[in-house]
């Protein structure tokens, strides 16, 4: 399949306020923009609060963002899997210390949809020691899955 044929879907399950509605520097935000000329389409998933509004908005012509209100345990914001559209070809997924990498991860696979993590690290900053433990452990849980796939890092470790 042509690179030009090609619909993208960038998954952020992380929960905060980074890259909230009306702010357009996140991430994901910045990758559709540079995708969006040698694709059909990018389709954004981004997790809020189940407090907040959901919300879809076209961005540029053939990229649209949505706010999809989520529980969440921490920063993990746990999707309902039915959000995401099957007819995509890629999926990045922001997948860094997230707890859904795997029911992701297995969604793909029964879609036929390529899953490309993307991960910016493998390391918990946190200063409280509890959660650094169990984000240290999600990682080590992540990292077994990434093997078996192409990720896109922004990370040495």
């Amino acid at each position: 399949m042509s690179i030009h044929k090609l619909k993208i879907g960038i998954l952020t399950t992380t929960i905060s306020n980074f890259g909230s509605t009306g702010f357009y520097n996140s991430q994901d935000i910045g990758l559709a923009r540079k995708l969006r000329d040698n694709v059909e389409f990018v389709n954004i998933y981004k997790l809020i609060s189940n407090k907040g509004k959901r919300l879809s908005e076209p961005l540029f012509p053939n990229v649209r963002v949505n706010y999809i209100p989520s529980r969440n345990i921490g920063v993990n914001g746990i999707l309902d899997i039915k959000e995401l559209d099957t007819d995509l070809d890629v999926l990045i997924y922001f997948s860094d210390t997230q707890l859904s990498l795997p029911r992701i991860n297995k969604w793909c696979l029964r879609n036929s949809i390529k899953l490309l993590p993307y991960i910016g690290t493998m390391k918990s900053n946190s200063k409280n020691p509890l959660i650094r433990k169990v984000n240290n452990l999600i990682s080590l849980r992540n990292a077994n899955i990434y093997k078996g796939l192409t990720c896109i890092v922004k990370t040495s470790q």
